[in-house]
């Protein structure tokens, strides 16, 4: 797709083009209120978020959301895309009435693929969220359910492992249980990723 090669090349003047040009095609070829817009829409919406056009990005995802409720769109992975871009975008607007809303919505969707990477992934940014808000008993819950996925037989991330254990440690370190920081401190060291296993970042910047 040629905004994602515009962005794998951090050429985001020509993937935002790109990308309003992918939902013109599909508004002109399927209609204004068409899934296939919904879908293009959302991805333009991502991208927004990552140039940090919050303002502009909401607008574009509200849009979609609208579109999706209008059909009874119930496919995964695409509301799951939406909800997760809408999540960031209420982060950094500081609309803390519709984070947790939003996370939770995520958390209830199960898409088929590679679902406990996601789950561990969502429950951590939430533990975030609440740890940058002062709740650190809610956010060692999420830090603790994340864990507990990311020791699943199914997750087999061992980066994004490491990077869970690091957050939680730091978490526990504020809570004063400075035994049980170290302890996770050294399983996440001890974590070594795959010769093929590529870097991820847990915490999106944007």
């Amino acid at each position: 797709m040629l905004t994602q090669a515009y962005i794998s090349a951090n050429n985001y003047e020509k993937a935002e083009e790109a990308a309003n040009k992918t939902v013109a095609i599909a508004e002109n070829t399927y209609g204004m209120d068409s899934i296939e817009t919904a879908i293009s829409l959302t991805k333009l919406g991502s991208l927004l978020r990552k140039e940090s056009l919050y303002d502009e990005g909401l607008k574009v995802c509200l849009r979609a959301d609208h579109i999706f409720a209008l059909a009874h769109c119930d496919d995964p992975e695409v509301t799951f895309e939406l909800l997760n871009t809408l999540t960031g975008i209420y982060r950094h607007l500081h609309r803390y009435d519709k984070v947790e809303a939003a996370f939770r919505q995520c958390l209830g969707i199960k898409p088929a693929e590679r679902e406990p990477f996601r789950k561990a992934v969502l429950e951590s940014h939430l533990a975030s969220y609440y740890e940058e808000g002062g709740d650190l008993v809610k956010a060692e819950e999420c830090y603790r359910k994340a864990a507990c996925i990311q020791l699943s037989s199914s997750f087999n991330d061992r980066s994004l492992s490491a990077q869970i254990m690091h957050l939680y440690a730091g978490l526990l370190k504020k809570l004063d249980r400075l035994p049980e920081a170290e302890a996770m401190l050294t399983k996440a060291k001890a974590i070594k990723p795959r010769e093929d296993e590529e870097p991820r970042e847990l915490l999106d910047p944007h």
